[in-house]
């Protein structure tokens, strides 16, 4: 397994607000992937998976970033240019 590089929380939130983060409100369109997940685009340009496992994937191309929500509540963020 190849490592990755988490971002502490000060990094994160340092230059981005927490609406940014979030996605915003603004849905573009949704689908949902029987048996797997709902995935949805919002206007911003951001991307989010919800797993029927209540793990969430948020994906924002225009701040780099990949945010995860695990099932169990673990929370991590990824910048991806530091993601090999």
């Amino acid at each position: 397994m190849k490592e990755r590089a988490v971002i502490p929380e000060t990094q994160t939130t340092e230059n981005i607000s927490k609406f940014e983060l979030a996605g915003c409100n603004d849905v573009h369109a949704s689908t949902v992937i029987e048996g797997l997940a709902t995935l949805t685009a919002f206007s911003n340009g951001a991307v989010k998976a919800q797993f029927l496992d209540r793990t969430i994937v948020r994906i924002h191309a225009n701040l780099e970033l990949v945010q995860v929500l695990s099932s169990k509540g673990e929370e991590a963020t990824f910048r991806l240019s530091q993601v090999t």
